[in-house]
C-alpha cells in the first residue's frame, strides 16, 4: 500500500509546519487580547480557580496521551505490510482501548467529584469565599465531560496526522483557535460567568472531533475491522505494553505542567492569586511546546519508516536537521522574550495583575530557559519510541519527578508564603536540569546512537548568537535611556530581530535554504 505520494507528502509536511506556525501566531495574538479580557472581567481569583481545576482534571488525560504517542508507530508498522485490514485492525484496537479509558475516566471522575465535595478541598483555605467550592465543582464536571468525549474522538485526528494530511489536521486546529475565543467573549458578556467559558470550550472540542471524523472517513479511508471481537488480542497486549512506559513519561509531563499549580492551590493561603500568576507565566511555555511538537510530530511517520528499515544514517540525518531548525526558532523566541518580555508582560497584564505581572514574567523566563534544551531536541523522543527504547527515559523521569514533588512541597512549607512560587521554580529547575538536560542526553549518545555532540555544537553556537543579540539590544537601550514601556518594547523588538536576522543571513541561510528547498524534506 502506498501511504502517500512523494509530492503530496512533502507538500503536506511543509504546509503542516507553516500552518502550525500560523496557528501559534494567531493563538498568541488572541491571547494578547483574550487573557487580559478574562482577567479583568472575572478577576485573578476565578482565573486562578479555573487553572487549579485544569491542573487536577488534566491528570485524566495521561493514559490517552500516552497511547496517542504510540499510534503512529503501530499504524506505520502494520501499513508497511501492504494490507489494508492491518491498518483497520490498529484503528479498532485503539478505539477499544480509548473507549475503555473514557469509561474509566467517567467512573474516576464521579469519585473525584464527591471526594472534592466532601473530603480533599481544604475548607480553611476557602473559608472567606465558600462559593469558590461550588464553582470548582461545576468547572470540574464540565472539564471531565470534555475529556471523556475527546479521548475516543482523538483517534480520528491521529489517523489524519499519520496519513500526513497536515493541511486538514492543522487547518481544523487553526479554525478552532480562531473561532473559540470569538464565540467565548459574547457568551461570557451575556452570562458573565466563567462557567460559560468552559462550556464554549467543550462545544468546540465536540466540533473539532466531528470535523476530524468527517475528514478521516470521507476523504482518507479511515475504517474499522469488524467485528471488534475478532481483534487480535496479542496486538492489544503489545500496544498496552509499549504504551505503559509512555504513560510514565506522560505522568512526568503532567507533573511538570500541573504539580506546581496544584501544590500552590492546596498549600498557599492566597492560592487563587498564586495559581493565576503562575498560570499566566506558563502560557508562554505552552506556546513554545506547541511550536516544538508541531515540527517534530510532522516527521513521526518518516522516523518510524526509517527505524523499520534499519536506516541509522537516515535517522541521524532527520535528528540533526530537525533539531537544528528547532534550535534556530526556539532560541530566537527565548532570547526575544528575555530581551523585551518584561515590557511586553507589563503592558499585556499590568492592569489585570498589577505588580504581580513582574512575577509572571520571571516564571515565564525561567520556564523558557529550562525548556530550551528538551524542546529543541524533541524529535529524539520520537526516535526513542520508534526504536522501542523509551523505557529508560520513562523510569528516569519518574524518579526525577518524584524528587521534584518532594522537594517542592518541602520548599513551599519552609519558605515564607510570598516566596512559594520561587520554591516551585527551584523544584522544577532541579528536575529539568538533571533529567531533561544531562542524563537523557548521555542515554541518547550511548544507546540511541544520536549525534548529540553535533546537536550540542549547534545549540551552543546559537546560544552565543542570542546572547550577543540580547546584549547589543539592551546596551543600546541603556545608552539611549528610554523609560516609556511602549517605546522600549517596540525598540527592543526591532533591534533584536534585526540583529538575529543578521546572524541567520551570515551563518544559517545556506542550511535553511537547503532544508526548505523542493524535495529536501522528502530526502530526509
Amino acid at each position: 500500500m502506498v501511504l502517500t505520494s512523494r509530492i503530496s507528502t512533502e507538500k503536506n509536511i511543509k504546509a503542516g509546519i507553516i500552518m502550525s506556525y500560523l496557528t501559534l501566531i494567531i493563538s498568541v495574538v488572541i491571547s494578547i487580547v483574550y487573557t487580559p479580557f478574562l482577567l479583568s472581567h472575572i478577576g485573578k481569583s476565578q482565573y486562578g480557580l479555573t487553572s487549579f481545576v485544569t491542573s487536577i482534571t488534566s491528570w485524566f488525560t495521561v493514559l490517552s496521551s500516552a497511547l496517542v504517542s504510540s499510534y503512529v508507530r503501530f499504524a506505520t508498522k502494520e501499513a508497511l505490510k501492504n494490507n489494508d485490514d492491518n491498518a483497520k485492525t490498529v484503528n479498532s484496537a485503539y478505539f477499544i482501548i480509548f473507549s475503555t479509558i473514557s469509561l474509566l475516566i467517567c467512573i474516576l471522575g464521579i469519585a473525584l467529584f464527591f471526594a472534592m465535595k466532601f473530603l480533599i478541598l481544604p475548607k480553611s483555605v476557602y473559608k472567606d469565599n465558600p462559593e469558590s467550592i461550588n464553582l470548582i465543582l461545576i468547572l470540574t464536571i464540565v472539564s471531565l465531560l470534555s475529556i471523556i468525549i475527546s479521548v475516543p474522538g482523538n483517534l480520528f485526528g491521529l489517523y489524519n496526522n499519520w496519513k500526513q494530511k497536515f493541511i486538514v489536521a492543522k487547518g481544523i486546529a487553526l479554525l478552532i483557535n480562531i473561532l473559540q475565543p470569538l464565540c467565548t467573549i459574547p457568551f461570557f458578556l451575556f452570562f458573565f460567568d466563567v462557567v460559560s467559558v468552559v462550556v464554549v470550550q467543550l462545544a468546540f472540542t465536540i466540533i473539532g472531533i466531528v470535523l476530524h471524523i468527517f475528514a478521516s472517513t470521507k476523504l482518507y479511508g479511515f475504517g474499522f475491522k469488524r467485528p471488534f471481537a475478532s481483534i487480535n488480542k496479542s496486538l492489544l497486549k503489545e500496544i498496552l505494553l509499549f504504551s505503559s512506559f509512555i504513560i510514565l513519561n506522560s505522568v512526568v509531563d503532567q507533573i511538570n505542567s500541573s504539580a506546581d499549580k496544584t501544590i500552590l492551590g492546596f498549600m498557599v493561603d492566597d492560592n487563587a492569586n498564586s495559581v493565576a500568576i503562575y498560570q499566566a507565566g506558563m502560557l508562554f511555555k505552552n506556546y513554545l511546546l506547541i511550536l516544538s511538537v508541531s515540527i517534530s510530530s510532522a516527521f513521526a511517520t518518516k522516523i518510524n519508516e526509517a527505524v523499520v528499515g534499519g536506516d541509522g544514517e537516515r535517522i541521524n540525518s532527520i535528528f540533526r536537521n530537525v533539531s537544528k531548525v528547532q534550535i534556530i526558532l526556539i532560541l530566537f523566541i527565548v532570547g526575544g522574550f528575555a530581551t523585551f518580555g518584561k515590557s511586553f508582560v507589563n503592558l499585556w497584564l499590568g492592569e489585570a495583575l498589577g505588580e504581580d505581572c513582574l512575577m509572571s514574567f520571571y516564571v515565564a523566563l525561567i520556564l523558557f530557559i529550562l525548556s530550551s534544551v528538551p524542546y529543541t531536541e524533541n524529535v529524539s523522543i520520537e526516535i526513542q519510541r520508534a526504536k522501542n527504547k523509551h523505557k529508560f527515559r520513562a523510569i528516569l523521569y519518574v524518579c526525577v519527578a518524584v524528587t521534584n514533588i518532594i522537594l517542592t512541597i518541602i520548599l513551599v512549607a519552609l519558605f515564607d508564603k510570598q516566596y512559594a512560587i520561587w520554591a516551585c521554580l527551584i523544584g522544577t529547575a532541579f528536575s529539568s536540569i538533571i533529567g531533561y538536560w544531562i542524563v537523557i542526553n548521555i542515554y541518547n549518545i550511548k544507546v540511541i546512537k544520536l549525534d548529540i555532540k553535533g546537536y550540542a555544537f549547534d545549540l551552543l553556537k546559537t546560544i552565543l548568537a542570542v546572547a550577543v543579540c540580547f546584549l547589543l539590544t539592551r546596551g543600546i537601550l541603556l545608552i539611549s535611556n528610554i523609560s516609556d514601556d511602549v517605546i522600549v518594547l517596540f525598540a527592543s523588538v526591532i533591534l533584536y530581530i534585526s540583529f538575529y536576522l543578521s546572524y541567520i543571513l551570515l551563518f544559517e541561510r545556506r542550511f535553511l535554504k537547503k532544508f526548505f528547498r523542493k524535495g529536501a524534506i522528502e530526502q530526509l
